[in-house]
């Protein structure tokens, strides 16, 4: 139990550095090109995902994933909301290591 509460306080010390960093200016936007490799290493990292189909395009091969039930979670100033949506469908370029689409139904 104290390692897990450890890894808790540890991701919860992340997130408020980072809060802070962002207010003061000392961290940096990321490109559109890291968000969309970012999301491709989380979709294809996570356990719980299922693969769809996967397609050939002129682009590459495009692997559609689906996420179902989808928590959703908006984080507003005082307070952290939560949202279920049906399912989510990401679509992923496996050939270009990059996301192509994503859905929330």
């Amino acid at each position: 139990a104290i390692p897990a509460i450890a890894l808790v306080m540890l991701g919860w010390c992340q997130i408020q550095l980072s809060r802070l960093l962002k207010l003061l200016g000392l961290l940096p936007e990321a490109s559109e090109i890291d968000l969309r490799r970012m999301i491709y290493h989380l979709v294809l990292e996570n356990l719980c995902t299922g693969v769809a189909d996967i397609e050939g395009t002129e682009a590459g091969k495009v692997a559609t994933f689906v996420f179902s039930p989808f928590p959703l979670y908006l984080d507003q100033k005082s307070q952290v909301l939560s949202h279920v949506k049906t399912s989510m469908v990401v679509k992923l370029n496996l050939s270009r290591e990059g996301f192509v689409h994503a859905e929330l139904d």
